[in-house]
């Protein structure tokens, strides 16, 4: 499951759940990316032990203020690594409205 809306200048995480069937414990590897709105460059990436925990069957985000200051819309996705060292295609994907916060 993903987020729909972040908020700017304001820490906050999320949950990433498996529901194939496999644990999370089965990928080497994950990362959560945002993206600029039409920009390939990610201006914020999130790691496995660098922004991103495992938690129950969970991948557990978190974003912290300093992360995202601008408002606005951008994309995001989260991507997780086999044992095979292959990026298998993203668990989600998709625009995320980043709330102004005053």
């Amino acid at each position: 499951m993903s987020c729909e809306d972040l908020f700017q200048n304001s820490d906050q995480e999320f949950l990433t759940a498996i529901i194939t069937g496999e644990s999370v414990t089965s990928f080497i590897a994950a990362k959560y990316e945002l993206f600029a709105q039409f920009s390939n460059k990610p201006i914020l990436t999130k790691t496995l032990d660098n922004g991103i925990v495992v938690q129950g069957n969970a991948f557990n985000t978190t974003i912290e203020k300093a992360d995202v200051t601008k408002a606005g819309m951008y994309y995001h996705q989260f991507t997780v690594t086999n044992q095979l060292n292959q990026e298998l295609p993203p668990i989600f994907s998709g625009h995320v409205k980043i709330k102004e916060v005053r």
